[in-house]
């Protein structure tokens, strides 16, 4: 709690620090992050008001490098506010604005087609079209492993092997779900960990891995 509480005081900071700029680019980097974190809280309206009072996000032709980002902002900003949307059951907002990140992805970009498929799948995944789903969310694991992207394997092995199972495959969906968590351990990320072992405990149940399960 005591690093979480430091986080966000430094990302108040930064934020604070951008405010006073005449740049107002200076606030992109604060306010993604910002996003980022009240979406592990599971403060997902805040998120939604933290992006929309941003207007440079919205900026086709803004580049993330120019930034020290992966990707342009406006794609950012779209996978953390439809994932958001998604969890508040706004699904139609949800879904047009992960369409108009597929859109607007360059596939010559594998972090723009990553963040965009992602989300995609995250958002049909909520709403229950396990198929449509798993087809992007397994798009999009593909270009992770190919481009040797550690950090999404966890969100992407667990959201893969959670539809995986749900659709009836459920031996490879348990394989799958086990390395979200190992991959996870091993990088050591703590963001999402409850989430993806809650998946893993439904996939355990689905293949009958009862033990694993508990």
């Amino acid at each position: 709690r005591a690093g979480g509480d430091r986080g966000r005081a430094g990302q108040a900071a930064a934020e604070g620090l951008a405010e006073q700029g005449d740049d107002p680019k200076l606030r992109i980097a604060p306010t993604l992050y910002s996003a980022q974190a009240l979406y592990g809280l599971g403060q997902y309206r805040k998120v939604i008001a933290t992006l929309e009072r941003e207007p440079s996000l919205h900026d086709t032709t803004l580049s993330g490098a120019s930034l020290g980002l992966p990707l342009r902002p406006l794609l950012m900003r779209g996978y953390w506010q439809a994932i958001s949307l998604a969890e508040l059951g706004r699904f139609t907002e949800a879904e047009a604005l992960a369409d108009e990140m597929l859109a607007l992805s360059d596939e010559r970009q594998p972090f723009e087609s990553l963040y965009a498929l992602t989300a995609h799948g995250f958002v049909l995944m909520l709403r229950g079209e396990i198929k449509a789903a798993l087809q992007s969310s397994s798009s999009a694991f593909t270009i992770a492993e190919q481009h040797d992207i550690a950090f999404i394997i966890p969100v992407l092995g667990s959201q893969v092997g959670y539809l995986l199972a749900a659709q009836g495959t459920a031996g490879e969906g348990l394989a799958l779900a086990q390395r979200a968590v190992q991959t996870a351990e091993q990088i050591g990320i703590n963001a999402g960990r409850s989430r993806w072992f809650a998946r893993l405990a439904e996939v355990c149940l689905r293949a009958q891995e009862l033990a694993l399960a508990k």
